[in-house]
């Protein structure tokens, strides 16, 4: 009964943490953060094939990042799957589960200048005439915002802190990082004050 009882109170704690953080996830003692789930080649996971299972903690933070990025913060955007997500409440805490099937469109980049093409260096080149302050944060304005996860970074690692949880943060996911600069470099500047 002992062991019931504490095995109901770890999936409760761990459902507690997944509320608490919607897009970062661990793997062993590292602190992954994901940015984008764009890429500008096909996304790792999906090289791997259709066999290719995450802990259901990363598949979750994945699948919610890239319903973020297609505006739909609440779900079911990228989850409407033919069902696998639909009830992804009945997988098991400790179950590798697959990722929904790719279906994001490739990118250059995710910053659009005038003539609505992609130009990061366009983009850190105005930021530069605007003289914008190298500890102010920017928002890029795409989801989710810079600033949810730099909270959610911090918060993590505040949370960690007494318990020295963490060895290391690791900005990666499904997307490619460097697309989203600013977040990227926001993220960095976060981590080290802890």
């Amino acid at each position: 009964t002992s062991s019931s009882t504490a095995s109901t109170m770890a999936a409760a704690a761990s459902s507690a943490a997944t509320a608490l953080y919607k897009y970062t996830y661990t793997l062993g003692r590292s602190l992954y953060v994901p940015l984008t789930s764009r890429c500008n080649s096909v996304p790792l996971p999906a090289t791997r094939g259709p066999g290719f299972l995450l802990p259901r903690s990363v598949a979750e933070a994945l699948v919610r990042l890239r319903d973020a990025e297609c505006g739909n913060p609440g779900g079911s955007s990228m989850a409407n799957d033919g069902g696998l997500y639909n009830d992804i409440g009945n997988w098991k805490e400790e179950e590798a589960i697959p990722l929904p099937p790719y279906n994001v469109p490739l990118v250059n980049g995710l910053y659009q200048n005038y003539f609505g093409e992609d130009d990061l260096s366009l983009h850190l080149e105005r930021q530069r005439q605007n003289n914008i302050d190298s500890t102010e944060q920017i928002d890029d304005f795409l989801e989710p915002s810079i600033e949810s996860l730099v909270n959610e970074v911090s918060s993590r690692l505040e949370d960690s802190a007494e318990e020295d949880n963490f060895s290391q943060v690791v900005i990666a996911g499904e997307g490619e990082p460097t697309l989203r600069m600013d977040a990227l470099l926001a993220v960095a500047k976060s981590v080290q004050s802890f």
